[in-house]
């Protein structure tokens, strides 16, 4: 899978991943997703830095927002509602309480309420994954509809994010916005016209 850093990506073999993102010393750094078992946190490295992973409560963003919590960062994730109960399970199980926020990524106004929230809560934000994607595997027959939930909660809200965050950052000095994308937005599969096509935006 690609996971691209303003225009960097690494692809890495053996079903692991690698997710490139800003340390606090300004320095890039590493964050292995997926076969993270043996793999030793550096302690306190995010220590004092704020971060907001979308669609953290399961998969990818479940992973990354664990990491970064394991490794000092104070950490906001977005979810969808259903997929609440079972994200703060494993939270629990691996020791952490982040804070959690339910909504559609594509609703402008969740999106807004996410960044106001985090920013009351822990009064800065230095990190945004963006993460959270519908997975909407429509061809030819696709609607207008399903095009249009592919884009909105997509890549458009993936901009929205990052114009709503900005602000925070630069009263911070700085910070680092990661848009997790996928080899979807390489390549042409059958029936994922909505999908690549805004995996494709991303990229």
């Amino acid at each position: 899978m690609h996971f691209c850093d303003h225009g960097l990506s690494k692809q890495v073999d053996n079903g692991r991943s690698v997710l490139q993102t800003l340390t606090g010393d300004g320095t890039i750094g590493f964050i292995m997703v997926g076969g993270t078992h043996g793999r030793k946190p550096i302690l306190d490295r995010f220590k004092g830095k704020t971060a907001i992973v979308t669609g953290g409560s399961c998969g990818i963003g479940l992973a990354i927002a664990i990491e970064l919590l394991r490794e000092g960062a104070t950490v906001a994730i977005t979810s969808l509602p259903n997929d609440k109960e079972d994200g703060q399970t494993a939270f629990k199980n691996a020791g952490f309480s982040p804070l959690i926020l339910c909504g559609d990524m594509g609703d402008e106004a969740f999106c807004r309420k996410a960044v106001a929230r985090t920013r009351e809560e822990f009064c800065q934000i230095d990190f945004l994954i963006n993460n959270a994607f519908p997975f909407v595997a429509k061809g030819l027959h696709g609607t207008r509809a399903d095009f249009e939930r592919s884009l909105n909660a997509g890549p458009l809200a993936y901009v929205t994010m990052a114009q709503l965050v900005s602000e925070s950052m630069k009263e911070s000095g700085g910070g680092a916005i990661v848009n997790i994308s996928s080899i979807s937005g390489f390549i042409a599969q059958p029936n994922r016209w909505t999908y690549n096509g805004a995996k494709g935006m991303v990229n």
